[in-house]
Protein backbone atom coordinates (compact mmCIF):
# COMPACT_ATOMS: atom_id res chain seq x y z
CA UNK A 1 0.00 0.00 0.00
CA UNK A 2 1.63 3.58 -0.93
CA UNK A 3 1.48 6.30 1.21
CA UNK A 4 -0.96 8.32 -0.44
CA UNK A 5 -3.58 4.92 -0.44
CA UNK A 6 -2.23 4.79 2.95
CA UNK A 7 -3.05 8.59 3.49
CA UNK A 8 -6.83 7.94 1.97
CA UNK A 9 -7.92 5.19 4.20
CA UNK A 10 -7.00 6.58 7.02
CA UNK A 11 -9.04 10.04 6.47
CA UNK A 12 -11.82 7.75 5.23
CA UNK A 13 -11.82 5.49 8.62
CA UNK A 14 -11.65 9.13 10.37
CA UNK A 15 -14.83 10.12 8.51
CA UNK A 16 -16.28 7.38 9.93
CA UNK A 17 -15.34 7.44 13.19
CA UNK A 18 -16.63 11.08 13.58
CA UNK A 19 -20.06 10.42 11.92
CA UNK A 20 -20.77 7.28 14.41
CA UNK A 21 -19.07 9.50 17.66
CA UNK A 22 -21.87 12.36 16.54
CA UNK A 23 -24.09 9.80 16.42
CA UNK A 24 -23.72 8.61 19.76
CA UNK A 25 -23.46 12.10 21.36
CA UNK A 26 -27.00 13.11 19.59
CA UNK A 27 -28.60 9.55 20.91
CA UNK A 28 -27.50 10.20 24.72
CA UNK A 29 -28.32 13.75 24.47
CA UNK A 30 -32.02 13.07 23.23
CA UNK A 31 -34.56 12.09 26.15
CA UNK A 32 -35.23 8.37 26.12
CA UNK A 33 -38.33 7.69 23.69
CA UNK A 34 -40.57 6.40 26.24
CA UNK A 35 -41.61 7.95 29.19
CA UNK A 36 -43.68 6.63 32.68
CA UNK A 37 -46.10 8.38 34.25
CA UNK A 38 -44.08 10.91 36.25
CA UNK A 39 -41.67 11.48 33.73
CA UNK A 40 -44.20 12.39 31.01
CA UNK A 41 -46.13 14.52 33.68
CA UNK A 42 -43.21 16.57 33.92
CA UNK A 43 -42.41 16.98 30.53
CA UNK A 44 -46.00 18.00 29.93
CA UNK A 45 -45.67 20.53 33.22
CA UNK A 46 -49.07 18.96 34.69
CA UNK A 47 -49.47 16.59 37.86
CA UNK A 48 -49.40 12.82 37.43
CA UNK A 49 -52.86 13.33 38.84
CA UNK A 50 -54.25 15.22 35.84
CA UNK A 51 -51.88 12.91 33.46
CA UNK A 52 -54.10 9.78 34.85
CA UNK A 53 -57.84 12.00 35.09
CA UNK A 54 -57.22 12.28 31.17
CA UNK A 55 -56.38 8.60 30.29
CA UNK A 56 -58.95 7.57 31.87
CA UNK A 57 -61.47 10.00 30.26
CA UNK A 58 -59.75 9.07 26.80
CA UNK A 59 -58.52 12.66 26.63
CA UNK A 60 -55.14 13.17 27.13
CA UNK A 61 -52.24 11.93 24.96
CA UNK A 62 -51.69 8.08 23.88
CA UNK A 63 -50.59 5.76 26.01
CA UNK A 64 -48.99 2.38 26.09
CA UNK A 65 -49.98 -0.67 29.00
CA UNK A 66 -48.14 -3.01 29.65
CA UNK A 67 -49.01 -6.18 31.68
CA UNK A 68 -47.07 -6.12 35.00
CA UNK A 69 -45.15 -8.64 36.70
CA UNK A 70 -47.34 -11.32 38.39
CA UNK A 71 -45.13 -10.08 41.86
CA UNK A 72 -46.29 -7.15 41.42
CA UNK A 73 -49.66 -7.71 41.30
CA UNK A 74 -49.96 -7.78 37.98
CA UNK A 75 -49.81 -3.92 37.69
CA UNK A 76 -50.84 -2.07 34.90
CA UNK A 77 -47.17 -0.34 33.63
CA UNK A 78 -47.88 3.12 31.65
CA UNK A 79 -45.51 4.55 28.96
CA UNK A 80 -46.01 7.58 26.83
CA UNK A 81 -44.11 7.55 23.65
CA UNK A 82 -42.25 11.45 23.70
CA UNK A 83 -43.56 11.58 19.79
CA UNK A 84 -47.57 11.63 20.97
CA UNK A 85 -46.80 14.17 24.10
CA UNK A 86 -45.40 16.61 21.04
CA UNK A 87 -48.45 15.82 19.21
CA UNK A 88 -50.81 15.97 21.66
CA UNK A 89 -49.25 19.27 23.38
CA UNK A 90 -48.99 21.17 19.56
CA UNK A 91 -52.74 20.57 19.36
CA UNK A 92 -54.29 21.19 22.85
CA UNK A 93 -52.88 24.39 24.13
CA UNK A 94 -52.96 25.80 27.58
CA UNK A 95 -55.80 27.85 28.73
CA UNK A 96 -53.33 30.92 29.49
CA UNK A 97 -52.37 30.77 25.60
CA UNK A 98 -55.96 30.21 24.60
CA UNK A 99 -56.98 33.13 26.61
CA UNK A 100 -54.24 35.50 25.27
CA UNK A 101 -54.75 34.53 21.34
CA UNK A 102 -58.44 34.73 22.18
CA UNK A 103 -57.89 38.61 24.14
CA UNK A 104 -55.45 39.80 21.35
CA UNK A 105 -57.75 38.67 18.48
CA UNK A 106 -60.57 40.83 20.20
CA UNK A 107 -58.13 43.80 20.32
CA UNK A 108 -57.18 43.63 16.52
CA UNK A 109 -60.80 43.45 15.72
CA UNK A 110 -62.11 46.27 18.13
CA UNK A 111 -58.96 48.58 16.37
CA UNK A 112 -60.45 47.56 13.43
CA UNK A 113 -63.81 48.34 13.49
CA UNK A 114 -62.90 51.61 15.08
CA UNK A 115 -60.43 52.16 12.23
CA UNK A 116 -57.70 52.82 14.82
CA UNK A 117 -53.48 51.11 14.23
CA UNK A 118 -53.41 48.17 16.87
CA UNK A 119 -51.09 48.41 19.71
CA UNK A 120 -48.25 45.60 19.76
CA UNK A 121 -48.76 43.97 23.60
CA UNK A 122 -46.17 41.59 24.61
CA UNK A 123 -46.98 39.86 27.72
Amino acid sequence: MTDLELATTREELRAVFLEANRKLDDAMARPPRLLNEEQAAKYLSVSKGTLRNWRERNFGPRCIELDGKESDGGKKIIRYDIEDLDNWGSKHPRRKEIKEVTVNALKRTLCTLSNRQPRIYIS
